[in-house]
């Protein structure tokens, strides 16, 4: 199993690979990952682009992003929505 990811990496995390926005997502600064028994990794981040309505900030999907794309991510999703894919 291997982690392409280190504690601090600036990243967006999600909760489904396909990063559909509506789904679960935060962006910053990976703070923790966990392995469970069944050997799922699960990421968590810190920062201000957290959006509060969350329920968990643990998602099974990490990419590593600069701090500029994450800025720009929240602008876009603040006026009405990006597809992440397509604007990474």
């Amino acid at each position: 199993m291997e982690i392409d990811f280190e504690i601090g990496d600036y990243v967006l995390i999600s909760k489904y690979s396909d990063e559909d926005p509506a789904d679960g997502w935060a962006i910053g600064f990976l703070s923790k990952i966990t392995i469970y028994k069944n050997k799922k990794i699960y990421y968590t981040v810190e920062g201000d682009n957290i959006p509060e309505h969350l329920s968990s900030k643990e998602f099974s999907h990490c990419r590593k992003i600069t701090k500029r794309q994450g800025h720009k991510l929240v602008e876009k999703m603040s006026m009405g929505g990006v597809n992440f894919n397509k604007f990474l």
